[in-house]
């Protein structure tokens, strides 16, 4: 089912989704707002082992930055969790891929500019405005 990419401020009617998750640190709306019983759980460990799972395409892309005349800036070529939101990017990325193939429609709030961007172009993302 599609995944609705929305800002924290643009809540679709209850009816339109199954469960949601907040995305890379975006404050979960107040109670009232949405349903906790319906919210995402276990998201942090899913996202710890996913980024595990994404090191060797984090490595092989922070080689080919390196490479590049301005590499040695990149903190993406690091490829260190500590200084570098690359890697957490890239797991939310796949979790949200995830979810776009699972049954149930998610709802997915992101108040990350860059992320939102990015997740709007991913297969089986419905993105608000």
């Amino acid at each position: 089912m599609p995944v609705l990419l929305r800002h924290s401020r643009e809540l679709p009617a209850s009816s339109a989704y199954d469960r949601w998750c907040p995305v890379a640190g975006t404050p979960p709306p107040p109670p009232k707002a949405l349903d906790t019983s319906r919210r995402v759980d276990g998201v942090a460990r899913r996202l710890a082992s996913l980024i595990l799972e994404t090191r060797d395409e984090w490595r092989a892309l922070a080689r080919a930055l390196q490479e590049t005349p301005t590499g040695q800036w990149s903190h993406a070529a690091a490829a260190t969790a500590y200084n570098s939101d690359f890697g957490e990017m890239l797991a939310w990325t796949r979790l949200v891929d995830e979810w776009a193939a699972a049954p149930q429609r998610t709802l997915a709030l992101c108040d990350d500019p860059w992320l939102f961007r990015h997740l709007v172009g991913r297969s089986g993302v419905e993105a608000g405005h």
